[in-house]
């Protein structure tokens, strides 16, 4: 027979959800105000494309960054094997 705390999550899980949950909505609550350019409350269309436009270009940022470091990286990974062939063989 499986034991009941098996299957349920122990109350430092669910805290921890718990607190994740509320900085993802103060994320979202302060992308949302920071987007509402006249301050009425409301996003209207050109508002939100706008918020839209600008979170694609973080992500797009943030990909060219992590893309560019893996390459790099990997440079210099076969600059270090091609030393190592160079010398030590």
């Amino acid at each position: 027979m499986a034991h009941m705390n098996e299957s349920c999550h122990t109350h430092e899980q669910v805290t921890m959800w718990q607190d994740e949950q509320q900085r993802v909505e103060e994320r979202m609550r302060s992308l949302f105000v920071g987007a509402d350019a006249n301050a009425d409350g409301n996003l209207d269309f050109d508002e939100f494309v706008e918020m839209i436009v600008r979170v694609l270009m973080y992500i797009y940022i943030y990909i060219y960054i992590y893309i560019y470091i893996y390459i790099y990286i990997y440079y210099i990974y076969i600059y270090i094997v091609y030393i190592y062939i160079y010398i030590y063989i």
